[in-house]
């Protein structure tokens, strides 16, 4: 069986300055994530996605772009 793994990082750019306690700046925290997605589900997954986008009344997913309920939403 095939797969596709997908993976997308979350952080701040701006690794110039990283933030401190006493100084702004990019969070100095990043987070990796993903998922294995067998390639006979891949169609499934890719409507449920474009479903959800289209409910949320968006051109795509993005967490940044989403308010807290569809955010609750999206990850349930």
């Amino acid at each position: 069986m095939n797969y596709t793994f997908y993976v997308d990082e979350s952080g701040q750019a701006g690794i110039k300055k990283i933030r401190t306690k006493g100084s702004g700046g990019a969070s100095p925290y990043l987070t990796l994530g993903g998922v294995l997605v067998p390639e006979s589900e891949k169609d499934n997954l890719t409507e449920l996605v474009l479903s959800l986008a289209k409910e949320f009344g968006k051109p795509s997913l993005h967490c940044s772009k989403l308010n807290h309920n569809q955010i609750v939403r999206f990850s349930k």
